[in-house]
């Protein structure tokens, strides 16, 4: 699954690189185009073409740009995939249920002191704080 990744950056470095090079020739094109003063017609089409070769560029350059940034977050510790280790894997499972405990215990206790929290009871006019202790 890896290397699925890496084929997708390359094909878009590919692609980027050929574009870049399509961007060049059209660049290249426009060099050499002859306008003749005062031909609007010939002054429209050039300020055209450079319209679309400027937005082109910046078409290329986004998408390199998104490219780069997804090739920095796959470096990242948090880049969405659990890690390889299993010593770590094992570390952060047990610090989930410790929360997880930590957080049942805490209701529990609130529920063995009578507190509820009903949904259709609307809270009270001083703030939550007045509305979270309700009894059964």
């Amino acid at each position: 699954m890896a290397g699925k990744g890496n084929e997708a950056t390359e094909r878009a470095r590919r692609l980027t690189a050929a574009l870049n090079s399509m961007i060049d020739k059209g660049l290249e094109a426009l060099a050499d185009l002859e306008v003749a003063k005062g031909d609007v017609a010939a002054v429209d089409r050039l300020a055209r073409c450079v319209a679309n070769l400027a937005r082109a560029g910046r078409a290329v350059w986004t998408l390199t740009q998104d490219v780069e940034e997804d090739e920095a977050e796959k470096g990242d510790d948090d880049g969405g995939s659990e890690p390889d280790d299993p010593e770590e894997l094992e570390r952060l499972h047990r610090e989930l249920w410790e929360r997880v405990e930590d957080v049942r215990s805490a209701v529990e206790s609130r529920r063995r002191e009578g507190w509820t929290i009903s949904p259709r009871q609307p809270p009270a006019s001083g703030g939550d704080a007045e509305a979270f202790p309700t009894t059964v």
